[in-house]
């Protein structure tokens, strides 16, 4: 009733909601229907876990392309950052192929500040056009660029519901500068990732 005492509680969302179970379940999603691909769709797809989080989640990138200009050489490990990619520290075909270095390297990236949901939301429009296997667009985007996909940045944030903050109570938008590996893992990493394609490999482009 109206003037009377409040019955029930009500939540207003900042935007549709994007969970980190969500974000791993895009991934699923491709890497799914990329396998199920027959091969003259010229699919290229690899995931990985780049680094943890303070709290021990993993923090994903994807690499989506076409076999375009593909070597049989792997990725390496960067020299400066060998705490990278776990997984390919034990075996090395856990890393992606290389490409030649014609093809250019786009790298997009997500919620670093958890409760952002709308860039997961902007994110996933972009995984949709260029993962799109009837789509001429998506096609030539796979053609003639590699895509390089963290969804989450921040993946404690927001698994536990955060608006800006770590688990630790930190904006890790404020530490792109000078981030620590053990402070800010996983900004450390993405960092680390980045100026390996721009330095070893010279064919990066940053959105």
């Amino acid at each position: 009733m109206f003037g009377g005492p409040p019955t029930e509680t009500v939540y207003f969302a900042f935007s549709v909601p994007w969970s980190f179970e969500d974000s791993q379940g895009k991934i699923d999603e491709i890497e799914q229907r990329f396998a199920a691909a027959p091969p003259e769709k010229n699919l290229y797809f690899h995931r990985e876990t780049v680094f943890h989080s303070l709290e021990g989640r993993k923090m994903e990138m994807m690499t989506i392309s076409s076999r375009d200009s593909i070597t049989d050489e792997r990725e390496p490990i960067p020299e400066d950052a060998t705490a990278l990619y776990p997984d390919a520290r034990q075996d090395p075909a856990r890393r992606p192929y290389r490409f030649n270095n014609n093809k250019k390297i786009v790298f997009l990236s997500a919620r670093v500040h958890p409760g952002e949901t709308p860039g997961s939301h902007v994110l996933n429009g972009a995984l949709n056009l260029i993962t799109d296997l009837r789509s001429d667009q998506g096609r030539l985007l796979r053609q003639n660029y590699i895509f390089k996909v963290i969804p989450t940045l921040n993946p404690d944030g927001v698994a536990r519901g955060y608006y800006r903050l770590d688990s630790l109570g930190q904006n890790l938008n404020r530490h792109y500068s000078d981030p620590g590996q053990h402070q800010q893992p996983t900004i450390w990493a993405a960092k680390k990732c980045i100026e390996q394609y721009a330095r070893a490999f010279n064919q990066l482009e940053v959105f």
